[in-house]
């Protein structure tokens, strides 16, 4: 055994443990590292070279923990790892394994979404590589919504592992010879469709899924404060009527994806699997009806090539499938009564963009046409409901 120790600025002390702690060298570890622990504000064990550690190995962890309620094992290997799972370690402190490194270099992408990029790494398996945003923890959390979603009856693919890539980090899928349904309908596009049909039905799947109040984010509390951020840049009548209509929205306790479009459902054979579910929320339909808007079309309104280059897929046909996708989601709704639920998912599009692209200021154009377009709008409707 071997110990190595360094103390960070903010007061955290680092033991990085080398080899293997048994009962004979336990005594050994405990007092190469007691006199400094009681002196640090937090720990963080670095078992990234932990070949084994016996029960007397861990009741000095134990101890350190006691000492320093802010404790941690980080870069447990498999094997020591699953030591701390099954004695309940990882259920009295945070416990994190060390990740297994990959290589996307000449991997093909198959989806690109706001917080990451997934490339097909086999025939069987895809990774999502996550953009510098994108925490360990968060990763964490979005694997657990994923497990959520899975048990209320959402055909979701859950991550099977979470790996580093490069400086960044990416969540593994199993998934065979899955293809996104965007590709499918690339390679089918007479038959658009149909793909549309499909669409629709794992939607309604999602959103039958009824959840306890707080279970998930509120998606309303969300746009809502979108919608006071831009009431400012509107005119006081616009903006004023933004706020109460998004406030008049009836809370809702159904599940929401967040980002729901084409790139985001796997396929494998006719069986649908939803991916990227860190935007997973709770709220109103309209809501997730209004995003899907922004993707299939409000992005695109000033240059329809951008389409293309998200999707791989003509302006016209992305139109044309968010149409008839709000036409089979209210099925039984007359022409007129489908037309009012467009202009109130653009409406949302233009609160979530305009909101958007005053935060990045890249594209002043667009800022301004979202801002002519929701002052029309708005007072064409007399609630946002579905």
């Amino acid at each position: 055994m071997e110990i190595e120790k360094k103390l960070l600025d903010d007061n955290t002390l680092v033991i990085k443990v080398i080899g293997k702690v048994d009962a004979n060298n336990a005594p050994d570890f405990e007092s190469g590292v007691m006199s400094d622990v009681v002196k640090a504000n937090a720990v963080k064990i670095d078992c990234s070279e932990l070949a084994y550690i016996s029960s007397a190995g861990l009741r000095v962890i134990l101890k350190i923990k006691k000492a320093v309620k802010d404790t941690e094992v980080v870069e447990a290997t498999p094997e020591t790892y699953e030591i701390f799972r099954m004695t309940g370690f990882s259920e009295m402190m945070k416990v994190s394994k060390k990740l297994r490194e990959v290589s996307v270099e000449g991997c093909q992408v198959i989806g690109h979404g706001y917080y990451g990029t997934i490339y097909r790494l086999s025939g069987d398996t895809i990774v999502k590589v996550y953009s510098h945003k994108m925490t360990l923890d968060r990763i964490e959390n979005e694997r657990e919504l994923a497990k959520k979603a899975f048990v209320l009856g959402v055909p979701t693919a859950i991550p099977m592992d979470i790996v580093k890539v490069g400086e960044f980090y990416g969540s593994v899928f199993e998934l065979l010879d899955a293809q996104t349904l965007c590709e499918r309908i690339i390679g089918d596009i007479g038959n658009i469709d149909k793909y549309v049909k499909q669409s629709v039905d794992v939607l309604k799947v999602i959103h039958a899924a009824e959840l306890k109040p707080g279970e998930l984010t509120d998606k309303k509390e969300e746009v809502l404060g979108w919608a006071k951020e831009i009431q400012p840049m509107l005119p006081k009548d616009v903006g004023s009527r933004v706020v109460s209509l998004v406030k008049g929205i009836k809370e809702d306790n159904h599940m929401l994806h967040g980002d729901y479009h084409i790139k985001n459902v796997m396929m494998i054979g006719e069986d649908p699997f939803i991916i990227d579910m860190d935007t997973l929320s709770m709220g109103s339909p309209i809501f997730e009806l209004g995003f899907m808007y922004s993707s299939y079309v409000g992005y695109q309104e000033i240059d329809h090539d951008n389409g293309m280059q998200f999707f791989g897929i003509e302006h016209d046909h992305l139109v044309h499938f968010f149409n008839k996708s709000i036409e089979i989601y209210c099925n039984g709704y007359t022409n007129s009564q489908i037309e009012l639920v467009i202009k109130k998912c653009r409406i949302l599009c233009y609160i979530q963009l305009i909101d958007r692209f005053d935060k990045y200021k890249d594209h002043p154009e667009l800022l301004e046409r979202f801002k002519k377009q929701i002052a029309e709008l708005i007072f064409e409707v007399e609630n946002l409901t579905l």
